[in-house]
């Protein structure tokens, strides 16, 4: 018996005393909010985290355990193309992504110069961990068998369409996320959506990896391969929820910690309670289009649009507005920050004005707020057709926003009870799970820690190339094996009959 204690306190203390390294040498606010909570859970958990991060680190961790280097990356809402996004809706999902991964490769070789890194891998493994952020930061996965025993990626969202995992996603119901589907698609909505899932793994193999790869080969090593490292991963974590991705099929390595960015509100600040409290019974508007988005970059027609929609409403509008705006009614209040969370959970909401973005979605189904989207890349299309087929919230194009249809989309999401009743329904089953999203990924990664990597949790499928996954090769070997079978018969009935 006391044997056994000692065996269990060896193999608990073995994965509560990990070092475990965190990669995010490139993103926007939304992926720091994915990784952020999983990092103080760690840190909690007693483990050694270091985080190589893009800037300074955003929160204060105050432990011996915790150490960060920063990247001093420059932010992607600063960048040109940030500032050029209202142009983008109206761009080809193809397009977007091609010029998207192309913003990846600067800082990818930003990343690879950096001393800090350079250090890490003349090291060599010195970590039982390395987590990677699993969206534009592909270029460190080609060093993580480098520097770790174990790889696991933190995806903001659900597996990217271009992530070189294998893992069941059937195009006759899995929409791609670079278009405005649901899992009901017609049958020429099915042929696009095949065709863009095809599109976008071809671009990410034969454009964006190669870039990668030989920016690895360049800075640090020939044995730094994509290859390679893709088969060092041992789990994916997923930004998915019940509501807003729509069911799909999945691996056992794959792990669903959605909304763990979500927090129960705290009271608003005073300069924001004051206003809102002057909002009456009436009640108040939230409009931000998120993080990385800035609205002082908006067209100057569409912006006055916005104004005067906003003047002429009986509710109050917090407009997250980064530059200076003037002559704005006293019933709109314009602002360069605000805490969201707190914000959606105030009882006085009636209404989300967002971008459409997983991360502002998730947390109004967590705070039941309806929403009406304006999306304008990535993942917001999808996103927002998944809204409106749960009818919790309306969609507007950017490019035809009028103030008929804002003013009507306003008006509707207010008057109708359908929007509210099914928001605070969705709401619940969101929050309906055992445990908490950032305390499931730490059990997980331990688990990977303490079995060795879980082998036992790939599928054979890894292992197949695309002709064995899609059983191309059985086609073939039917066809080849019918034809030569009606090949013999008609051989031996000429030979027969004449």
């Amino acid at each position: 018996m006391f044997l056994q204690a000692i065996v269990l306190l060896f193999f608990s203390h073995e994965a509560s005393c990990s070092k475990i390294l965190c990669l995010l040498p490139v993103g926007g606010k939304s992926h720091e909010h994915i990784l952020i909570p999983v990092v103080e859970e760690l840190v909690k958990a007693n483990h050694h985290v270091t985080c190589v991060w893009p800037h300074k680190f955003p929160k204060n961790i105050d432990n011996p355990n915790f150490r960060i280097i920063a990247m001093d990356q420059i932010e992607m809402r600063e960048t040109t193309s940030m500032q050029n996004i209202f142009n983008l809706p109206s761009a080809s999902p193809l397009l977007f992504f091609a010029s998207f991964t192309d913003f990846t490769i600067v800082p990818c070789e930003t990343f690879f110069k950096s001393k800090e890194v350079q250090l890490l891998i003349k090291r060599g493994v010195q970590f039982d961990l390395v987590l990677v952020a699993g969206f534009m930061n592909e270029c460190a996965m080609t060093i993580s068998h480098l520097i770790a025993n174990y790889s696991v990626i933190l995806s903001p969202n659900i597996i990217m369409p271009w992530t070189p995992v294998t893992c069941p996603r059937p195009s006759s119901f899995v929409p791609n996320m670079m278009l405005r589907y649901t899992d009901e698609m017609t049958l020429f909505q099915r042929f696009y959506n095949s065709f863009y899932f095809i599109a976008i793994r071809a671009i990410n193999d034969f454009h964006l990896m190669p870039v990668f790869e030989d920016i690895a080969y360049k800075y640090v090593s020939k044995s730094s391969s994509v290859d390679t490292a893709i088969d060092k991963i041992s789990l994916i974590l997923t930004n998915t929820d019940p509501v807003i991705i729509t069911p799909r099929p999945t691996m056992p390595n794959v792990v669903s910690v959605g909304c763990i960015h979500c927090e129960t509100a705290l009271p608003v600040p005073e300069e924001f309670e004051d206003f809102i409290n002057g909002s009456g019974d009436e009640g108040f508007i939230l409009f931000s289009l998120g993080s990385n988005v800035q609205s002082k970059y908006l067209p100057e027609e569409i912006k006055q649009r916005f104004i005067h929609v906003f003047s002429n409403l009986k509710q109050r509008v917090i407009w997250k507005y980064e530059g200076e705006i003037d002559h704005l009614s006293t019933n709109i209040k314009a602002t360069k920050w605000m805490p969201q969370q707190d914000i959606l959970g105030h009882s006085k909401i009636r209404l989300f004005i967002t971008h459409g973005g997983l991360l502002s979605l998730q947390q109004a189904v967590y705070h039941a707020v309806p929403v009406i989207g304006i999306p304008l890349f990535s993942d917001q299309k999808v996103n927002m057709a998944r809204v409106q087929q749960l009818q919790i919230g309306r969609t507007l194009d950017f490019a035809n926003i009028t103030v008929e249809n804002l003013n009507y989309s306003i008006n509707i999401i207010l008057q109708d009870e359908r929007y509210p009743v099914n928001m605070k329904k969705h709401s619940r089953i969101l929050k309906d799970e055992m445990d908490e999203p950032a305390k499931r990924a730490v059990y997980w990664l331990e688990y990977v820690i303490r079995h060795s990597g879980g082998k036992h949790l790939k599928s054979y499928a890894e292992r197949l190339n695309w002709f064995q996954y899609f059983l191309i090769d059985l086609l073939l070997f039917l066809v080849i094996g019918c034809f030569l079978i009606v090949t013999v018969i008609r051989i031996c009935y000429k030979t027969c009959c004449f």
